[in-house]
């Protein structure tokens, strides 16, 4: 079981977000931190599109595959479990 982040209105709308770092928003995020152990912790993380390619990633480490397409980048939203702060509110 996945332990919940609290106190942030989180988002799995990964349509929005992608609209949103298109549209030039940077957003904070969390993802599930791909280990091989049975504990289960985050890692923050930046989305954002600064060029062609969509970036998911902080401190040097990128969790996406540098691809373009909204299809792959909705696809590894959902492969990195990731939740977003959602910016409608």
């Amino acid at each position: 079981m996945i332990p919940e982040i609290k106190g942030y209105n989180l988002s799995t709308d990964y349509e929005m977000l992608w609209n949103l770092i298109n549209s030039g928003y940077r957003v904070l995020g969390w993802i599930v931190y791909p280990r091989y152990t049975e504990s289960i912790i985050f890692d923050s993380v930046e989305i954002k599109k600064p060029d062609d390619y969509y970036r998911i990633g902080s401190r040097g480490i990128g969790y996406e595959r540098h691809k373009k397409s909204k299809e792959c980048f909705i696809e590894d939203c959902k492969d990195l479990q990731l939740k977003f702060i959602n910016l409608k509110d």
